[in-house]
């Protein structure tokens, strides 16, 4: 899967002039709900599947961004130049994800989160050139990633008030249920 641009008049790929914006405005109600934000050039969230050769390629230009908005208190909030988010599954699925030769090009990944309410105490944001962030949910799986590469890529995360923002080239964060 190959996210690019094509001139017609010269018959070569030229990256995409594709413009990616997530923008949640989640208004807490009280309770234990909680918006969240996945958001990546290619796939918002992989969910206990694989991801081989994937890429993204972008234009150079301003007309090509992946741009994530998460405002109104968010829980976590994810954004990656080729996946937001990548998930696995307890029980009955493969004991391996893999995300393999895949690629981001000449991207402008953004992401920015604003937190409005006091009683959530650490609203979180994962930003990075290939991957928001992995969740690893039992000691029995794994995520392999190999072969993976970002090129020419601005990464830019903004958090404000008690934002938690972590910031990357490939990864923002890998994590587990412990």
């Amino acid at each position: 899967c190959t996210l690019d641009g094509y001139d017609w008049g010269t018959g070569e790929k030229i990256g995409n002039t594709l413009g990616i914006t997530s923008i949640q405005n989640t208004m807490a109600g009280g309770g234990d709900y909680k918006g969240e934000n996945y958001l990546g050039g290619v796939i918002g969230q992989l969910y206990a599947v694989n991801a081989a050769n994937v890429v993204y390629n972008g234009s150079l230009t301003d007309e090509d961004f992946i741009d994530m908005r998460a405002h109104e208190d968010p829980d976590s909030a994810f954004c990656g130049g080729l996946i937001g988010f990548v998930k696995g599954k307890n029980g009955g699925y493969s004991s391996r994800i893999n995300v393999t030769g895949c690629k981001v090009l000449n991207a402008f990944v953004y992401g920015e989160e604003t937190v409005n309410i006091n009683f959530y105490a650490n609203p979180d944001m994962y930003v990075a050139g290939l991957v928001g962030a992995s969740f690893i949910p039992s000691a029995g799986l794994t995520i392999n990633y190999d072969d993976n590469h970002v090129e020419n890529t601005k990464i830019i995360g903004i958090g404000y008030e008690r934002t938690e923002v972590f910031v990357s080239g490939l990864i923002g964060a890998i994590t587990w249920n412990a």
